[in-house]
């Protein structure tokens, strides 16, 4: 964490290196300034002042590509995807124009380009990927995945292992975002099990994620009519999410009710009455509003 004190040395350094700059500097040595105190202006929450640098950045950047000087490449992804994430959520349209540069750049972008290794290609593609999922634009997102997913699927370290899980569960949300429900179910798959292979040797960095996965497929499956395996994962969930909220590592009731609900309900529909009722009375013991009134609607009150 990085404190206000150091932050407000940090803009004080860039405030005098872009006037410096601005008066004689070469234009990249600029650039970089523009975008070094935009970021420090983005943590320090100052969004407005932060969007200026940006743009100031990237007109500099159309204007070296005007004149046949195009920028180092990690300066110019950097500023696009800063920018492109301040425009996230409002305005959405400059967002994905502004990834959709980067996209442009993605063949070329790899380990040892300037401010990114492998890792951080990795982490500004998952990025840009969830930006653009979050507000709907699913096949926008799909060349950040591919190179993401090319960048660690060949890898078994973790760190490689818990960024394909992640990276596999965002194409199943994007490919259901398309209506492409068979695709989304197979990518879930594989996200479940890199994710359980991970918990299963400690080395899982989110067990939510997993839950989540499991919840999401689960939905899907129920679409598809597989009512066998959406009650699979969604009594799998419930079960982990149990876990979690006995040793206080989630506190998300809330779903676990609305599971106990449904898995309750799936088992009472086969007629396995003792397992429905097992988890309709875990759902209440929670005293979340709607699992009462479900069980006696069930008459099993």
């Amino acid at each position: 964490m990085i404190s206000d004190s150091h932050l407000e040395q940090a803009l004080a350094h860039y405030n005098q290196r872009v006037s410096d700059l601005e008066l004689k500097g070469p234009r990249e040595d600029l650039l970089e300034a523009y975008i070094n105190r935009g970021t420090v202006l983005m943590m320090m929450e100052s969004y407005v002042a932060a969007m200026s640098d940006f743009d100031e950045a990237i007109d500099l950047i159309q204007e070296m590509e005007a004149d046949g000087n195009p920028p180092d490449l990690g300066l110019f992804v950097r500023a696009y995807e800063n920018r492109g994430q301040m425009y996230c959520g409002d305005d959405d349209m400059l967002m994905v124009s502004d990834y959709a540069r980067i996209t442009e750049k993605l063949p070329i972008l790899r380990h040892g380009t300037r401010y990114f290794q492998t890792k951080d290609i990795v982490q500004m593609c998952i990025n840009c990927a969830e930006d653009l999922l979050d507000e709907g634009f699913w096949e926008n997102a799909l060349p950040f995945l591919e190179k993401g997913r090319s960048l660690v699927e060949d890898k078994y370290d973790p760190w490689s292992q818990n960024r394909l899980a992640q990276i596999s569960g965002l194409f199943g949300e994007a490919y259901e975002g398309m209506g492409l429900h068979n695709s989304a179910e197979h990518h879930l798959t594989d996200a479940i099990i890199i994710e359980s292979t991970l918990r299963d040797r400690r080395t899982l960095d989110d067990r939510f994620q997993l839950i989540l996965d499991l919840v999401a497929r689960g939905d899907i499956r129920e679409f598809l009519k597989n009512e066998e395996g959406s009650l699979a994962d969604h009594s799998a969930a419930a079960d982990m999410l149990e876990e979690m909220l006995k040793s206080g590592e989630s506190d998300d009731a809330e779903l676990f009710v609305n599971l106990c609900q449904r898995v309750g309900s799936g088992y009472i529909k086969k007629g396995m009455i003792p397992e429905g009722e097992r988890y309709l009375v875990k759902g209440m013991k929670h005293r979340v509003p709607g699992v009462r009134e479900a069980m006696r609607d069930m008459g099993l009150e």
